[in-house]
């Protein structure tokens, strides 16, 4: 099922927001925390394509008169070939220099003199010197990285086709979003510079223009938008709405902007993915970011509606909650009692929508086994390193109920996609404490109710329909070539 907004584990939203909730007692509700400031704008981009031609005579040996003539022939026809190309060429770029131009009036070069703190000798200094991009944006102000002027001791920008540096001040630096705000105090550096004008999301697959300084140097390169989705931060280990695109970014291109075909900034590079995948930080993200500065005079930063959630992809969770046909949202698993919101959402209670956006299902049977020293060495190796004592005292001495794998199937539709479910503890089952894996077992053959619902440690919840799980377990294990639901010693006694 398609969400129709991306959201992540710890879910934040703006600073108000407006909500509709089915609490637990499966009554709607309607929550009002005053509109988004800054909404999202997903609207479509254009595609961006620049390209270029080029051609070279060739070189004729002719040895023969004869030839001559057909020589000449073959020149003229090809000087023609040559003329159209340069007029097509002079027109394209007659087509893509305002672009171009208007861009190269924003971008800036940041050079930075840092002196990041050693915390294991925290006397001792190392001074490095980076270079990275930046651009310009309203109110005399610069943006760059947060990551390529933190611990700074001294920033300098360099504006294109330009040799003078001038001396930035940094007003304001936000690891959370990796973003950096600077200005300069001479005049002359605001002269001839443009900000730029931002747009809204890009859509999957639209083709989008990085400018910056990878290695120092000035190169534009374009891209693909990939996908659209929550993006981790490698520096904050924050998760807000990004853009994933398909070419790595260098070193000097971070805080570089990217460009749609209409000349707008949709985001900035800031951190690689892999060999050929990268990060942009989205435009409502930057927004977000600049209306926090300029009203506040500081950046206070995202908020977060303080709740744990989960996904509610399962039918038989969506089924055991009483939703509706075509209702989606999540299921809120725990409230936080130093938020506002504590004394309104409550366990059980399901966001179906944030600020009129629905809140999509996506936050296959299961694997049970003990907690036991074979199953760690399985999982982190023979030597158990990184495995705490108190895990390892569990191990030995108690018999807990895990889950070692989720399986593909149509028991499990809708949890195979929550890491976080492996390895998590069975605490009861229908509110009866598991106590070891035969109790577990004991408790799953015996019930005689519509759902199962299995309580774990990482405060999750499974809900399996009874009668559709029993139904589904001998194709899930014949799919997996898997000999037997349980071992003999498990079964019940048949009466």
């Amino acid at each position: 099922m398609l969400a129709t907004s991306p959201m992540p584990n710890s879910l934040s939203c703006n600073l108000s927001a407006n909500f509709t909730v089915i609490d637990g007692n499966f009554q709607h509700s309607f929550l009002s925390i005053q509109p988004c400031p800054i909404p999202p704008d997903h609207h479509r981009l254009h595609s961006v394509v620049l390209s270029g031609c080029s051609s070279s005579r060739s070189s004729f040996s002719l040895r023969k008169a004869s030839f001559v003539s057909q020589a000449e022939t073959w020149l003229a026809e090809e000087d023609q070939g040559l003329e159209e190309e340069k007029k097509k060429k002079k027109k394209k770029k007659k087509k893509n220099s305002p672009y171009l131009a208007i861009f190269l009036q924003s971008l800036v070069k940041v050079l930075c003199k840092k002196s990041p703190p050693d915390y294991l000798c925290p006397r001792q200094r190392e001074p490095k010197n980076t270079t990275s991009s930046g651009f310009i944006v309203r109110g005399r102000k610069v943006l760059t990285c947060a990551h390529s002027v933190d611990n700074h001791t001294k920033v300098q920008l360099k504006k294109p086709n330009c040799d003078t540096l001038y001396t930035a001040t940094v007003l304001s630096v936000a690891l959370e979003c990796d973003l950096a705000l600077l200005t300069v105090n001479d005049d002359k550096f605001w002269e001839g510079v443009k900000p730029v004008y931002f747009g809204g999301m890009p859509a999957v697959e639209d083709k989008l223009a990085v400018m910056g300084y990878p290695n120092g140097k000035f190169s534009m390169t374009t891209t693909c938008v990939s996908r659209v989705s929550m993006v981790k931060f490698q520096w904050s280990q924050t998760e807000l709405l990004g853009v994933k695109v398909d070419i790595a970014i260098e070193d000097g291109v971070s805080g570089a902007p990217v460009l749609s075909k209409s000349g707008e900034c949709v985001g900035m590079a800031f951190q690689s993915c892999k060999e050929d995948e990268s990060d942009i930080i989205a435009a409502p993200v930057i927004c977000h970011f600049l209306e926090d500065y300029f009203r506040n005079g500081v950046y206070t930063g995202f908020p977060s509606l303080g709740i744990v959630w989960q996904d509610m992809e399962n039918p038989d969770l969506r089924l055991f909650m009483k939703m509706g046909h075509g209702q989606q949202g999540v299921l809120i698993i725990e409230v936080k009692p130093n938020y506002p919101e504590y004394e309104i959402l409550k366990p059980n209670d399901i966001i179906l929508s944030i600020d009129g956006i629905n809140i999509g299902n996506d936050g296959t049977g299961f694997v049970f086994t003990t907690l036991s020293i074979p199953y760690l060495r399985s999982k982190c190796g023979y030597g158990l390193k990184n495995i705490s004592n108190e895990l390892i005292w569990q191990a030995l001495h108690e018999e807990r109920v895990v889950i070692s794998k989720v399986l593909k199937g149509g028991t499990s539709e809708g949890y195979d996609g929550m890491d976080d479910i492996e390895n998590a503890q069975v605490l009861n089952v229908n509110g009866m404490p598991v106590q070891n894996l035969k109790s577990f077992a004991s408790i799953v053959e015996s019930c005689n109710e519509e759902f199962l619902e299995f309580i774990l440690d990482k405060q999750k919840k499974l809900v399996l329909h009874t009668a559709s799980a029993r139904a589904r377990t001998p194709s899930i294990l014949k799919m997996h070539n898997i000999p037997s639901a349980m071992s003999d010693d498990l079964y019940l006694p048949k009466r």
